[in-house]
């Protein structure tokens, strides 16, 4: 069995959402802040006590997986994040979703809804990530 190791690309970033309730942030159709050129992205769920109470940001990874033969079987993949920095998340967790962002090379305000239901590795609770190091889903 052979092993190919994909990292992210251009257009990794995040698209958020701040609003008055979790459940208007959670169900946006779109956000209100983008950026994909940085070089760090973040995951929010939090409330603040600004003018806005909660606020959610996406993160967006996109892989360039066009070396791979077409008859590739994939059997297993692992998810390496590293976590530079994280507040308490209480029972909040974070686990990695499919997305249809409209481009791999950029982040618009409307790919917000674009992230699927199901969830391909056991949610990892917010406190429980190890800062400083990679943390692997």
């Amino acid at each position: 069995m052979s092993s190919l190791t994909v990292y992210s690309s251009s257009g990794d970033g995040y698209v958020g959402n701040t609003n008055s309730s979790h459940s208007d942030c959670k169900s946006a159709s779109s956000g209100n802040n983008v950026d994909y050129i940085g070089t760090t992205a973040q995951v929010r769920l939090n409330n603040s006590t600004g003018p806005f109470l909660y606020y959610i940001d996406r993160l967006f990874l996109s892989f360039d997986t066009s070396s791979l033969p077409n008859d590739s079987t994939i059997t297993s993949a692992t998810l390496s994040i590293y976590v530079t920095s994280k507040t308490n998340g209480g029972s909040k967790a974070v686990g990695p979703m499919s997305a249809t962002p409209a481009s791999t090379s950029v982040l618009v305000l409307d790919d917000f809804d674009q992230v699927g239901t199901t969830l391909f590795a056991t949610a990892t609770n917010i406190d429980s990530l190890t800062t400083n190091a990679y943390n692997s889903f």
